[in-house]
């Protein structure tokens, strides 16, 4: 019984290994996200290199053919369910204001900042595990050098200075924020954030002669820590994938093994059960009579007798 038991087992576990021998390509990325997810994301990178290098010609109407190839993508579901909610809706706010700069007929540095925040998340889409938006994290250190440099020095206008300083700093901040909000969660960016905007206001009080400098010397380490996590992140808050996989069905071919298993196991149960039970219950028949049920042993000889089910 037991080695009956076995042989099915091991049958199960053959016909699942060669499944699984046979789809293994179709456990990859097009299974987690549909057929031509992965050409999507490629299409989109593409269109924002287009819609990146037309805000930098200042070329218009190149920029407008990018950002409708853009939107248009970005009404499948196939790619939008590749990354974060909170990422995509910084990728819909930038397309936006590049869409508006486009047809108020503004020139291409009015929508060059937008065009680099979707060119960085696009990277994000295609390279997650070495996005160039991450290549931001010296350049925004300096940033603060160059600020803090400012704060120091003896002169009367060090305040002014070094208030300043922060547009470029403020500049960066924003250009990488679509793209680290991909692959960072929403409190790890929000704090960055805050924190570059707290030390630009502590430094434009102190510009016009307020606040104590003991809190705007505080500002910079609190800056310096928030860019740590923003480019590192935090393993508290920021441990899943770098970028999030959809929630979808088991594939059609696991299905069927699972089932022919499930089916292998139940033939076996009932087979097992009526070898324990030897008895089978029947009513007599006897006319006028009520019909008492009884049990009856199953003869050998019947063990494929079908049951009678009392009335």
């Amino acid at each position: 019984m037991n080695k009956r038991f076995g042989i099915i087992v091991a049958l199960c576990l053959v016909l699942a290994a060669i499944g699984y021998a046979r789809n293994s390509q179709a456990l990859g990325e097009e299974a987690l996200y549909g057929k031509g997810q992965k050409e999507l994301r490629v299409r989109f990178e593409q269109a924002a290199i287009s819609l990146y290098a037309a805000a930098s010609e200042g070329n218009r109407q190149a920029g407008y053919q990018a950002a409708e190839r853009l939107d248009r993508l970005m009404r499948d579901a196939r790619l939008t369910a590749y990354g974060t909610p909170d990422g995509w809706r910084s990728v819909r706010e930038s397309l936006s204001a590049v869409k508006h700069s486009l047809e108020s007929g503004q020139p291409g540095s009015s929508w060059y900042a937008p065009a680099a925040r979707i060119r960085l998340v696009a990277d994000v889409l295609v390279r997650p595990g070495r996005p160039l938006w991450q290549q931001y994290e010296p350049v925004m250190r300096d940033d603060i050098a160059r600020v803090k440099k400012a704060w120091n020095r003896q002169t009367g206008n060090a305040a002014a200075a070094a208030s300043a300083a922060m547009a470029q700093l403020r500049e960066h901040e924003e250009r990488v924020i679509a793209a680290a909000l991909m692959q960072r969660s929403p409190d790890t960016v929000a704090g960055a954030e805050s924190a570059i905007r707290y030390m630009d206001r502590l430094l434009a009080q102190a510009a016009e002669g307020k606040g104590e400098k003991s809190a705007v010397a505080a500002s910079f380490d609190m800056a310096e820590d928030a860019l740590a996590l923003l480019f590192h992140g935090s393993e508290e808050t920021d441990n899943e994938p770098a970028v999030a996989i959809p929630i979808v069905g088991i594939p059609a071919v696991w299905t069927f093994w699972i089932g022919a298993f499930i089916v292998a196991m139940l033939a076996y149960s009932a087979w097992h059960r009526r070898m324990r039970e030897p008895y089978i219950v029947v009513a007599r028949q006897e006319e006028g009579k009520p019909q008492p049920i009884y049990a009856k042993e199953r003869p050998r000889s019947e063990k494929r007798r079908k049951r009678i089910t009392p009335p």
